[in-house]
């Protein structure tokens, strides 16, 4: 599923007129510190991408592995950066299992995954699907998702926020097979449900991480849990400025 578009996070050309527009709405629904550093970020982005190399930045440790940031793309201006190489790093631990991935992300990469479901996105290898009812013959032994469960039923109309506790839930009964595991990852402060449901361990989950981004060039790192859900999304950095990784088991 694709993130819908958000202003600052928009890479398509705008005209001035609709910046400006755009520009004064921001500043009365979010005020002008904001603007600035939404506007800095942009310029940043935009002017710097052509000679960023990431110095400093090409790697991070987790679970006692040094894993590279993935600095491919739109990708490396994202929360995608961290997300991409925690999830691959669980599906090299996971080879040769069957595993369907939520939201048609890693597809666009590389072929990491057996299928893919994704209610509105048409390609390849993707079943489009609602994940909040979807009920495949075949279980699998892995299922992962990558910024996508945070959108379920938040962006859709009608809005339905309980969308996303119907997803787990869901994915935990009908798509993976006994024993199997959910490993997502989900920016923290972009739908506020979802965040009370995590916050307020509403779903039993095996184990689950932090991550908070520190700079602007995009570093992160492991954080806890009150300090990830303090962060906002899109502040002072576009986009996420902390993650979560989830692992359920069933």
């Amino acid at each position: 599923m694709k993130k819908p578009t958000v202003f600052i996070c928009s890479f398509e050309k705008e005209s001035l007129t609709y910046v400006f527009k755009k520009g004064i709405e921001a500043i009365y629904s979010k005020g002008l510190v904001y603007v600035i550093f939404a506007g800095f970020n942009r310029l940043y982005k935009r002017t710097m991408r052509p000679f960023l190399f990431f110095r400093g930045r090409k790697s991070f440790i987790f679970d006692e592995k040094r894993l590279k940031y993935f600095c491919s793309g739109d990708a490396a201006f994202s929360e995608r950066v961290i997300e991409i190489p925690l999830i691959t790093h669980f599906l090299r631990i996971n080879k040769k299992k069957i595993v369907l991935e939520i939201g048609n992300v890693l597809n666009s990469y590389k072929n990491y995954t057996s299928y893919v479901v994704d209610k509105y996105e048409k390609a390849k290898r993707v079943i489009n699907e609602d994940i909040i009812d979807y009920n495949p013959k075949i279980k699998c032994d892995v299922a992962v998702s990558i910024s996508t469960l945070e959108h379920v039923g938040w962006d859709e109309r009608p809005k339905n926020s309980k969308n996303f506790l119907k997803a787990i839930k869901n994915i935990r009964k009908n798509c993976l097979k006994k024993g199997g595991q959910l490993i997502f990852t989900v920016p923290l402060g972009y739908n506020t449900y979802m965040d009370y449901i995590l916050k307020h361990n509403k779903i039993r989950l095996h184990k689950k991480y932090f991550f908070k981004r520190i700079s602007l060039n995009n570093q992160w790192i492991l954080t806890s849990e009150k300090e990830a859900f303090s962060k906002k999304y899109n502040f002072p950095y576009e986009c996420a400025n902390a993650i979560m990784l989830g692992i359920l088991q069933k």
